[in-house]
């Protein structure tokens, strides 16, 4: 087993990115390529590390300790995307709320396909806000569980159970998720079909705010007509 030794950073050049850990009586040198990736070496950190010999004497390698600055999770466009959906799905909500208030009261003309779903009682309108915040905190709930896992090196939840959830509305908290623990944010795959579903609400909700729920229907029928 390779022996970890402790120090204190007691100088360090910025310009030339290099410096020296005091370890016991010895001064070790410490160069940022031996830091992890994104480290912010200042003098007074705690470090730990390994050590070998140079001709120029003991050099410190495997060196953590130092704060390391995070890349941020997600795109500034990811950022961006998720709060127009976002919104969207509130602003959507209001307005169900709202018409569903005007057509009880006899003011308001709607096309026949939102005219019949607004006809739905308001309990079960309840439902779709509270949807959202349930499968929500099932997700959170879930990558937590997810991440807590692999770093144990046991039982996976499957990427398929992440991804019924987010459909199903609990890809709000999924994108919280990601932020927080820092979980399925760089594999590829994954983001592909976690952002094919915030598109799919962001339509839907999209579609209620300014077509009434008619602009998907007339893309539904103009694309049965075609085949």
């Amino acid at each position: 087993m390779i022996e970890r030794h402790g120090g204190t950073l007691i100088n360090w050049d910025k310009a030339r990115k290099f410096g020296f850990i005091q370890s016991g009586k010895r001064e070790v040198f410490a160069h940022i390529s031996d830091f992890p990736p994104g480290a912010k070496p200042k003098v007074g950190d705690s470090l730990t590390f390994t050590q070998i010999m140079t001709e120029k004497g003991f050099r410190a390698t495997e060196i953590h300790g130092s704060r390391v600055k995070k890349h941020p999770v997600h795109s500034v466009w990811k950022n961006l995307y998720f709060t127009i959906a976002f919104v969207s799905v509130m602003v959507g909500i209001f307005i169900l709320f709202r018409d569903h208030e005007l057509l009880d009261s006899g003011r308001l003309q709607a096309s026949m396909a939102y005219h019949s779903f607004l006809s739905i009682p308001s309990i079960y309108l309840v439902m779709i806000p509270i949807t959202y915040i349930v499968t929500s905190l099932i997700t959170l709930k879930l990558y937590r569980s997810d991440k807590h896992s692999a770093l144990l090196d046991e039982w996976r939840v499957p990427e398929s159970t992440l991804h019924l959830f987010e459909l199903f509305g609990g890809w709000i908290g999924g994108f919280f998720a990601q932020k927080i623990w820092r979980h399925k944010s760089s594999k590829g795959s994954y983001q592909f079909v976690f952002w094919v579903i915030v598109t799919l609400h962001l339509l839907v909700w999209i579609d209620l705010i300014f077509f009434n729920f008619q602009g998907l229907q007339m893309i539904y029928e103009e694309a049965v007509a075609y085949l």
